[in-house]
């Protein structure tokens, strides 16, 4: 899995000279199972940091280490109450009543003699809440703390590199993050991660305090009993007095939102409830989620959400029963048998299929499993994601999970998932897919397979909403019911946003919103991915209805009356292109780059079009007369070339328009030039090929390529402009692409589509 990164450096060097940016989110840093032999060295971590952290202490190493315990307490850290021994207390456990009582009872007496205080915060043990074990907290006044953002660091053999990805995927404001003091394997990993993950975050403009800081800041009390997965921002007393979001589409589709288990009872949970009608959980009902091992299925956070949304009157959509990220290793894993396989995707959907039964309208059965810009999309088999449910099983594990589904939950709508379906291949592929499933099972319970697809719709200011009605009717026509599944829109950066894109973002959300009434007649639901900014999964663009204090953005009003908002706000979104300059002069071509590249201005390639974070870097450019040359500097890079399809593999590419006319399709000036970490490379077309030169270079996680571009139709002069971008894809460790970063063009279609691409001024000095 590659480092994410929010903008910097991935190292420990020069930390202490960086200026963050003025916090504007918080979140919260935790520890499990100490104290270890271990507790020295990570305070000293976090004391060289300045970051106060929760420790989650098990209450006889307490006893066995009271030095250890008074240090972690008179350095400022807070300490809460882990149990007693690991036992097991939940819902796996075989611990009765008077056993749970006795464990957190001596635990929280243990620590009060060691520090003189006693903790107000408990986690269980492997995060395993029975319904005794939480009234027991509860009686003890204790609140109940989760994990929404996991480094899974208990894993044997995950590496330093792969808890940092974890963390800082998940990130968000107001997000509590586990980490341990004791594991398996390599012991100082996760001390490794904790300099870089607490670089990262403030980077991106975080606070990192512990979790009764994070309550405080966040003017929330937790109350004994509750669970916390993440502390969001209160209402402070203020009513929401915005009108309801969903009475304006009660009699055209539902509208939907995304929930964790911490929010029930809390005002985050009555303004969900105020505006949406069914709600899809986030991660509560992922496979790692619900099975993280084998055969012990843990249901009980997803079941107090699903029980109190319907208690609230609200319906709720399940998400999702098979994806080939979040899922456990030994569901899975590379090299696992096709019979193995087939076992385990069967036991997992059925079981959580058949434990929702009837509590759940519908399911995302099968989410992402077809490549972005499939070039063969009439062949939707050799379309799907060589993920390792494809790898183990092969193309039929499509309509096998399917038909698992139905028969576990007849009555359930089942969807097939995807992002970027506004792509016009990607979604072709996925219309003959469903076409041919349900031509081949037309009544698996009185009506087709596959009832429904859903667009994720995570999209940008400059996303093209007639790609967007071009990809809604061709599902229509196949009669499934349509959704939109995950809808944010993406505008500002650093978690700030202007005036205008403050209404640019809601011109967007008015269109699309206008063109979902158009087709209401065929859409189940429209789902926003994230109430309020401070808890968006992509936080730091600011792509929701509500801003960090839950006030109602324009966004808002955009949704709740798009005719409205549009005539209020008659503005055309001006695609502004990034402009960059290439210096003048001609660069040696090797390994090693020209020292002529010193001076010139490097451009950051780090906007990200996909779901998961990776591979980024920053590209440089000088011409000639006769030549473009770019150097392409790539950070935390996987270094994967197994997969086939060369746009999968670890590499960059670069996009061309001579002329800068920027049309929707190529023409003769145009070309795609890709080159992966071997210097291996690919054109499009074929001939732009001709004259072209590279090199790579490759260092640990890094590499770097240079390229010779031959101008074809132009005679290139200073002050003239052409049109530019690069993209940088980044494999994962099982040669799947899981990332791209670009320049400039954010439709993800550079390949065919010329009008979003960059400038590029050339200069002479």
């Amino acid at each position: 899995m590659a480092l994410v990164l929010g903008g910097g450096c991935a190292s420990r060097e020069g930390q202490g000279r960086h200026q963050y940016p003025v916090p504007e989110m918080t979140i919260a840093i935790s520890f499990d199972d100490g104290p270890s032999e271990k507790t020295e060295q990570l305070l000293a971590v976090l004391r060289e940091n300045n970051v106060k952290a929760t420790f989650f202490l098990v209450g006889q190493l307490v006893e066995n280490n009271p030095e250890k315990t008074r240090l972690i307490f008179t350095e400022g850290h807070e300490i809460g109450n882990h149990s007693y021994g690991f036992e097991g207390l939940g819902k796996n456990g075989k611990a009765g009543e008077a056993a749970i009582r006795e464990s957190l009872r001596a635990t929280s007496a243990i620590i009060k003699e060691t520090t003189g205080k006693e903790p107000v915060y408990f986690r269980a043990p492997n995060l395993d809440y029975s319904d005794t074990l939480t009234g027991v907290v509860k009686d003890m006044g204790m609140s109940l703390i989760g994990a929404g953002v996991s480094g899974r660091d208990w894993e044997a053999d995950i590496s330093t590199e792969e808890i940092i990805s974890n963390i800082l995927g998940a990130a968000k404001d107001g997000g509590i993050i586990l980490l341990h003091e004791r594991h398996s394997g390599d012991t100082e990993r996760t001390i490794r991660a904790v300099p870089v993950i607490v670089h990262e975050l403030r980077l991106r403009g975080y606070e990192i305090v512990s979790v009764g800081e994070l309550a405080k800041k966040k003017g929330v009390s937790p109350e004994a009993g509750i669970r916390y997965d993440s502390i969001g921002n209160a209402m402070n007393g203020r009513a929401d007095n915005t009108p309801p979001l969903k009475e304006s589409y009660i009699n055209q589709f539902l509208i939907g939102n995304v929930m964790s288990p911490g929010e029930t009872g809390t005002p985050r949970f009555d303004i969900l409830s105020r505006h949406f009608n069914v709600i899809t959980a986030e991660n509560a009902m992922k496979p790692s989620s619900l099975q993280r091992e084998k055969g012990i299925f843990t249901f009980e956070q997803a079941d107090r959400m699903v029980d109190a949304v319907l208690a609230q009157g609200l319906k709720v959509h399940g998400h999702t029963l098979a994806w080939h990220q979040q899922s456990p290793d030994w569901m899975n894993h590379e090299g696992i048998s096709r019979s193995e396989a087939m076992e385990n995707l069967s036991a997992h959907v059925k079981t959580v299929a058949a434990h929702f039964k009837g509590r759940v309208i519908s399911w995302d059965v099968l989410n992402e499993a077809i490549i972005d810009n499939p070039p063969e999309p009439a062949d939707w088999r050799a379309s799907l994601r060589q993920s390792p449910w494809y790898k183990a099983i092969g193309p039929d594990y499509v309509e096998f999970v399917f038909k698992t589904a139905r028969e576990a939950d007849p009555g359930a709508k089942l969807y097939y998932n995807d992002y970027n379906l506004d792509n016009q291949n990607k979604a072709l592929a996925v219309y003959n897919m469903v076409r041919e499933l349900n031509e081949k099972n037309p009544d698996t319970g009185g009506r087709p397979l596959i009832d429904g697809v859903g667009m994720q719709g995570h999209y940008r200011l400059n996303t093209n909403t007639d790609n967007v009605r071009l990809s809604m009717e061709r599902f229509i026509s196949l009669g499934v019911e349509l959704s939109i599944t995950e809808l944010d829109i993406q505008a500002g950066s650093d978690s700030r946003q202007t005036d205008r894109q403050l209404v640019e973002q809601g011109a967007v959300y008015a269109g699309l919103f206008s063109l979902f009434r158009e087709y209401a007649a065929h859409i189940g639901r429209v789902s926003i991915w994230g109430l309020d900014d401070g808890s968006s999964w992509r936080s730091a663009a600011s792509p929701c209805l509500f801003d960090r204090e839950l006030k109602a953005k324009p966004a808002f009003y955009a949704v709740l009356n798009p005719v409205s908002f549009i005539a209020e706000n008659s503005i055309k979104l001006i695609r502004e292109a990034k402009q960059g300059e290439a210096s003048y002069g001609t660069p040696v071509i090797g390994p090693n780059p020209d020292p002529l590249w010193n001076n010139v201005p490097a451009l950051p390639v780090d906007q990200y079009l996909m779901a998961w974070q990776g591979a980024s870097g920053t590209v440089k450019a000088l011409w000639d007369e006769k030549n473009l040359y770019v150097l392409v500097q790539v950070h935390n890079a996987e270094l994967n070339k197994a997969s086939p399809n060369t746009y999968e593999q670890d590499s960059v590419e670069v996009f061309i328009d001579e002329d800068n006319q920027k049309t929707s399709f190529f023409r003769k000036d145009d070309g795609q030039y890709r080159v992966n970490f071997d210097n291996e490379t690919s054109f499009n077309p074929p001939s732009a090929g001709t004259g072209f030169v590279s090199a790579a270079a490759v260092r640990e996680k890094s590499y770097t390529v240079t390229m010779t571009i031959p101008f074809k139709t132009i005679v290139p002069a200073a002050d003239s402009f052409i049109g530019f971008d690069v993209q940088i894809n980044g494999a994962s460790a099982q040669g799947i692409r899981q990332s791209v970063a670009v320049w400039n063009d954010t439709t993800g279609n550079s390949f065919q589509d010329t009008s979003g691409y960059g400038v590029l001024k050339l200069i002479k000095n």
